[in-house]
């Protein structure tokens, strides 16, 4: 069970590492699949979670799409997607961007416009042509497109995920 394996690992972490821990300003984040249990997580309201970072995060296959319909999380989100990511593909993209739309709390949306599936990973480090947002990708549209350079694309999301973590 994913979203009860997240609290395991939260509370391991804090036992383990006590007082070097802000145990009361946790921040929980995941990629594709791993977004979506960033978002099932978010809806237990652990109090120690003060914020989200969901990356391309597979909500509308997820779960037979049901957090995409609605949620009653109001942990302030932070959701970032690839415009041209093949993988949870534009149906993905617009489920990301209905949860921050019906979020009940703080929320924000960071799209990379040249960017895919793979812009959140660190991919590039074992083949620079790795394609959906690394060298040569497939679009969306049909044919291929050249991502924004993957060291740009990785320091937007840091700048602006950092920014939101330190808001929250």
């Amino acid at each position: 069970d994913r979203v009860a394996d997240v609290k395991v690992v939260l509370d391991g972490v804090i036992d383990d590492l006590g007082d070097a821990v802000d145990a009361d300003r946790c921040a929980v984040t995941g990629m594709s699949f791993g977004g979506w249990t960033t978002a099932a997580y978010c809806e237990q309201n652990d109090p120690r979670v003060k914020a989200a970072v969901l990356m391309c995060p597979s909500l509308a296959m997820s779960d037979g799409g049901k957090l995409s319909k609605g949620h009653t999380s109001t942990i302030p989100a932070l959701v970032m997607v690839g415009r041209e990511d093949t993988v949870i593909g534009t149906e993905g993209n617009a489920a990301a961007q209905n949860y921050i739309t019906t979020h009940g709390g703080p929320a924000a949306y960071l799209e990379i416009i040249r960017g895919g599936h793979c812009s959140f990973t660190s991919c590039d480090l074992y083949n620079a042509a790795y394609g959906n947002g690394i060298g040569p990708s497939k679009s969306l549209a049909g044919g291929t497109y050249e991502p924004l350079d993957i060291a740009e694309q990785h320091a937007v999301c840091n700048e602006y995920g950092l920014a939101f973590l330190d808001a929250h």
